[in-house]
């Protein structure tokens, strides 16, 4: 019985804790959201103030160039025109060396397209293997006719390819093995330089 009453006990005190634990947090969290609500009303507040005040300032502006004499506003008007004219040819100058950034990619473009034309003809069109990488492998192999391509994989370095070419074919024993070659490949598709082979 009394440690039925012990264990009540510290099941109340537990049950406490934990309320008033919980209820802590979630005071935590009201404060939270209403000190960041505040937070944004005070920046949209800021926002407001300063579109007023730029908008103030603007009429300011605008009042006092009214109040100066038609000569004062003929000098302004002549100021904004040579200023307008110097923004519309600073406008020119940076449309024409965009066009001209634009006309360089191009042309660098075409003759990548025109390269990776180049290139692609040195890949078969029906299983993606490498010709000369394929020849490489067949003078290789103990068994040319055996030659199964299974999978090519291509990374363009720009001046030069890998090409990683996965295969099946048979080993002095006669049995079926798979085996890859990575290799790096020129431009004009002739092997280079073995890297790796397995």
């Amino acid at each position: 019985m009394e440690n039925k009453k012990i264990h009540n006990g510290l099941w109340y005190l537990f049950r406490l804790s934990l309320f008033f634990f919980v209820s802590i947090w979630l005071i935590v969290a009201v404060l939270y959201t209403i000190q960041t609500e505040n937070a944004e009303k005070q920046v949209l507040q800021a926002e407001k103030q300063s579109k007023a005040f730029l908008v103030n300032q603007a009429a300011k502006a605008f009042i006092q160039a009214k109040k100066q004499d038609k000569f004062s506003g003929i000098i302004l008007a002549q100021e904004t025109r040579t200023k307008i004219k110097a923004e519309s040819q600073a406008m020119r100058i940076a449309e024409s060396r965009a066009q001209a950034q634009y006309d360089a990619l191009n042309k660098t473009q075409t003759t990548r397209i025109n390269s990776d034309e180049q290139i692609m003809k040195y890949f078969s069109a029906w299983d993606g293997s490498h010709r000369g990488l394929t020849r490489f492998i067949k003078k290789t192999m103990n068994d040319p006719g055996s030659y199964k391509h299974i999978d090519t994989l291509v990374v363009d370095k720009g001046s030069y390819l890998i090409v990683k070419t996965t295969y099946r074919g048979k080993n002095g024993f006669g049995a079926i093995v798979k085996g890859f070659i990575s290799a790096m490949v020129d431009l004009n598709g002739n092997v280079i330089q073995i890297l790796a082979q397995g």
